[in-house]
């Protein structure tokens, strides 16, 4: 029987965050095999009060866990720091000195937290956020893990120091996971050595569409989007989209924190909020494509989306925007360049079969269940070297 490690997971989401990202899903493998883990992110602090956009936000993440966290089930301990001092884009928040010190700024003390917790020494450390780049400095793991989901400098509100002085955490990481493979070479560039494909996936049982759901295409066609509506989000391009197909109905599942003036006027796209995890499936056993509208910027260049894997278990045809990550990782979603071909693309799909049965014979290869076992190994690999 494999031996348990105890795992300390530094995230930039917290643990009831609106999407099931990797970590969390990481975190539910690691448990299942039987590792205790410690899931931290990033932390809040009084400051963010002062911000109306942000204030019930963080007064949520405030009382989440209480002041020194909680178990969730005997294996997952999970943790909201509180700290005096955020790294932050703005004023001096974004300086050496907030990189620092603002993990020693938390009350109680996150290092001191996850001590009397047991993880003070834990055999795996990853790091996923780099404003907990300091906390993790603080452990004394036998692995170090940092793992890499977007180019940082091209990320909106990164603040600039993370930029500066991340690479350092990099350098010293045991092994460096990437999600796509354009990540690679931005790794070695900042001094990764040993790195690890490790692309995003999908909680395949999640998303098989059950027998009970309908097995034809909705009466009216229906392109669904779930996700962050954020820079990326072309809402130009789906207002132009929309407005050729006028008998479709664009659903938008996610967070709307920005106005987006291109889609005024547009009768057939529909926003209705986030909506629990657990009832995203359900939309999309009840929709004709899933699409991808997003803007080519340098920071989607280096993107896989976890939606693409999730339409295609859930049975959906994919339309996206092209760029470099989407081509190479060949899903048999539907690429385009222009609104116009993006329209062509989706009007396609109606006359396509349904559900398209190659989508979860394709989403199975990115199950987490087959993810995640290539980073446990990898991880055991290091400690049994080091144990020589």
């Amino acid at each position: 029987m494999t031996r348990s490690l105890r795992w300390v997971l530094l995230q930039t989401a917290p643990w009831g965050h609106r999407m099931r990202l990797p970590g969390w899903h990481l975190a539910h493998w690691l448990v299942a095999q039987g590792n205790p883990v410690a899931y931290v992110s990033v932390p809040v602090s009084p400051w963010h009060f002062l911000s109306k956009d942000i204030r019930e936000l963080a007064a949520r993440r405030w009382s989440q866990e209480g002041a020194r966290g909680r178990w969730h089930a005997p294996n997952l301990f999970v943790h909201i720091p509180r700290t005096l001092l955020p790294i932050h884009r703005k004023g001096p928040f974004d300086s050496g000195f907030a990189w620092r010190n603002s993990h020693r700024w938390t009350f109680p003390n996150a290092a001191g937290v996850l001590r009397d917790e047991g993880f003070g020494e834990p055999d795996v450390v990853l790091l996923q956020s780099p404003l907990l780049a300091g906390l993790a400095a603080e452990l004394h793991p036998r692995v170090r893990v940092v793992s890499i989901e977007d180019a940082l400098e091209h990320f909106d509100g990164m603040p600039r120091v993370a930029v500066r002085k991340f690479p350092s955490a990099i350098r010293a990481a045991d092994i460096v996971t990437v999600t796509a493979r354009s990540l690679i070479p931005w790794a070695r560039r900042r001094g990764a050595s040993r790195i690890l494909n490790m692309p995003n996936g999908v909680d395949v049982a999640a998303f098989s569409r059950p027998a009970s759901a309908s097995q034809t295409p909705p009466a009216q066609p229906t392109a669904v989007y779930v996700g962050a509506l954020d820079a990326w989000f072309d809402a130009a391009l789906l207002a132009a989209v929309a407005r050729r197909l006028r008998h479709w109905k664009f659903l938008i599942i996610g967070p709307q924190t920005r106005a987006y003036p291109a889609l005024r006027g547009v009768s057939n796209v529909e926003f209705i909020g986030a909506r629990p995890p657990d009832e995203v499936p359900s939309h999309l056993w009840t929709a004709t494509a899933g699409i991808i509208p997003f803007k080519r910027t340098p920071l989607i260049e280096s993107v896989l989306p976890l939606k693409l894997f999730e339409y295609l278990a859930a049975g959906l045809p994919v339309v996206s925007t092209r760029w470099r990550e989407m081509e190479l990782v060949n899903s048999h979603a539907r690429l385009a360049n222009t609104p116009r071909e993006f329209a062509e693309e989706l009007a396609a799909t109606e006359h396509a079969g349904y559900p398209d049965s190659r989508g979860p014979q394709f989403a199975a290869r990115y199950d987490w269940n087959r993810i995640f076992p290539h980073l446990d190994a990898r991880v055991r690999g290091v400690i049994d070297n080091a144990d020589r």
